[in-house]
This record gives structure tokens, sequence and C-alpha cells, in this order.
């Protein structure tokens, strides 16, 4: 994703970036804030947001992360030794060093697929939302986007 943000047309004006959750279950390196590299987590963050906010000023821009996910389709602790929640952090630190809205359904504990009862009526495997899922997704996010 670091490196698509160019595909993104120049008349863009809303930008939503649902993102984070793939990095940790595929166990791409956290990293710390202030990284540069793009081979970390925090990095590439750093980078994609710094190149949006200075391509794009005119587009109003949320980061959306993704629920708190259960342990069927990834590990609770991926193989850096990192959990789900280290990853939020990292969006949290990174969309306010940019000023980018983030929207947290991690925090949010009406959608989490952590919760067994949640999981099964919103989700395909505790990670992919299924219909349900999606809709009550769609439903929050109308909320919180204006």
């Amino acid at each position: 994703m670091v490196e698509r943000w160019q595909a993104i047309p120049e008349s863009t004006d809303l930008l939503l970036i649902y993102a984070g959750v793939n990095d940790f279950g595929r166990d791409v390196p956290l990293g710390q804030f202030g990284d540069q590299s793009t081979a970390t987590f925090y990095g590439a963050l750093q980078k994609l947001l710094g190149q949006i906010t200075k391509h794009y000023p005119q587009a109003t821009v949320y980061f959306i992360s993704h629920v708190h996910i259960g342990t069927d389709f990834f590990s609770a602790v991926n193989q850096g030794g990192y959990q789900q929640q280290d990853y939020e952090k990292a969006i949290a630190q990174v969309t306010d060093l940019f000023g980018v809205q983030h929207i947290s359904l991690f925090n949010e504990s009406a959608l989490s697929f952590a919760d067994a009862q949640q999981a099964t009526e919103l989700s395909l495997d505790s990670l992919h939302p299924n219909d349900a899922g999606h809709e009550k997704i769609a439903q929050f996010l109308r909320t919180k986007i204006g």
C-alpha cells in the first residue's frame, strides 16, 4: 500500500484508508515511532501518510483500523512477538503525527471478533466480516465520517 498512493486520482477530496491488520498477521516488522524504513510498519505508515497529506492537501483523510480479531485466522501473537494492539498503537501515533483522522474499529467493543459470539454472528473466520459484519461496520462508519 505504501507504494500505491500514487494511483489515487489528483481530484480526490475524501480518502478512506482501511489497513493494518494484514501487516500484523503477516508478520511485517513493527519497528518504532520515527522509523523511516518502509520495511517496518511504522516507517511504511509514516511514508504513506506523509505522501498522502503532502500530495492531497485538499482531501479529507480517514484511517480506519480493523476490529479486534480472534485467533481463527491469525494467531494472537505474530512471529515478531507483537499483538494486534501494538499495530493499533502505531496507527494512533502516526495518524496523530499527520493530523489524519483515525477511526479505530479495534477499540469498539460492539465490533469485536475476539468476542466468540460476535465472531460467530459477524465474521467468517474471526478476521473477515460476513455480510452482517460488513453492515454493522458500515453503520458504525456512517456515524464517524462527516
